[in-house]
């Protein structure tokens, strides 16, 4: 991956952190940016142009469904502030404080003392906002997540500089209306009759080791693209 693309990807991971912590973080990498680029970024990842009136101030992640309950009488769902752990899944509740079960800025803290945020790898930085930031809403949009919103910024910012640059363009709000953007899809076919055509003996010894190996196809596959392109994680949607 470009040097610079790494740097503008970090400094965006970074500017969640210091987000995150309410601290001011003890580092460099955010120096000598453009930050018209992260703000433009920031405005296409979000789909909005900045707007201080549509976010209700909860520090909770809103769920989705409350755009659809307008002439509800019941109050919003919220999801309780934790950080992500154990693959636990966590549900919305009616009560816009909900009960943490563990301290999210508390989690990212112990973590923060573990690493050297100057050095550490790009991806460990995207772990650490997935975190503590997948429950802790975007300040513009309440039931976008900071991490979700955070992730989609990087991947917009890194292409928008490669694109600038290929194009020699610097002002990158007038890129809205070019293609600087591609996304790719894929499938794969005859999914069911590779898992399912297997012996009775050993099914399901057989039935994991099939999905497991499908499962390490397709990462293997975005993965290579990624590199192929020069781009990060950060640019793998789903």
């Amino acid at each position: 991956m470009n040097d610079t693309v790494e740097h503008i990807e970090r400094s965006v991971y970074l500017y969640a952190l210091q987000e995150l912590t309410q601290h001011e973080l003890p580092i460099t990498t955010m120096d000598n940016l453009p930050l018209d680029l992260l703000q433009e970024a920031g405005m296409v990842a979000l789909g909005i142009d900045h707007r201080d009136d549509i976010t209700d101030g909860s520090k909770s992640l809103a769920s989705i469904f409350n755009r659809f309950n307008e002439d509800d009488k019941k109050p919003d769902a919220y999801y309780p502030t934790n950080a992500v752990e154990d693959q636990r899944v966590f549900y919305p509740q009616r009560n816009q404080e909900a009960h943490a079960i563990n301290d999210a800025q508390a989690v990212l803290h112990a973590l923060l003392q573990k690493v050297d945020l100057s050095t550490c790898p790009l991806n460990t930085l995207a772990g650490m906002v997935e975190t503590a930031g997948s429950y802790r809403p975007t300040k513009d949009l309440p039931d976008v997540s900071l991490y979700d919103h955070t992730k989609l910024t990087a991947a917009v910012a890194a292409c928008l500089y490669l694109y600038g640059q290929e194009h020699a363009v610097h002002t990158y709000k007038s890129l809205r209306s070019e293609q600087a953007y591609l996304l790719v899809s894929g499938d794969l076919s005859g999914v069911q009759q590779f898992i399912y055509t297997i012996p009775s003996l050993g099914a399901l010894k057989s039935l994991r080791g099939r999905s497991f190996y499908l499962d390490l196809l397709l990462e293997e596959t975005a993965d290579e693209l990624l590199s192929q392109a020069g781009a990060s994680r950060s640019c793998l949607l789903y």
